[in-house]
């Protein structure tokens, strides 16, 4: 799906419309991130499925910095995460054709 397509124009109208007649915080931020799963899925599904692990690796570390007791451990988990999503962008971003 490109940005100047008619696809593209619909697809966003319809999830601009969505967002903006949900009320919920919670259902919004979950909206955006299908919305976002759908929009790289129909350009390249390989990006959907890269999209959805380190999305969900991310909440997974995230959960485990908000767990931790200090200082050092929770930047300890900030710097696993940033490694996963540089070592999965390098690990991509030449290779999804």
């Amino acid at each position: 799906m490109l940005f100047n397509s008619l696809t593209f124009v619909v697809f966003f109208v319809v999830v601009l419309t969505a967002y903006w007649s949900i009320k919920s915080w919670q259902a919004r931020k979950n909206l955006l991130v299908v919305a976002s799963y759908i929009f790289y899925g129909a350009w390249n599904p390989p990006f959907a499925a890269l999209l959805f692990g380190t999305t969900a690796m991310d909440f997974w570390l995230g959960r485990r910095m908000s767990k931790a007791r200090d200082q050092h451990a929770r930047r300890r988990w900030l710097v696993a995460s940033v490694c996963m999503i540089l070592e999965a962008f390098v690990s991509n971003a030449w290779s999804i054709k």
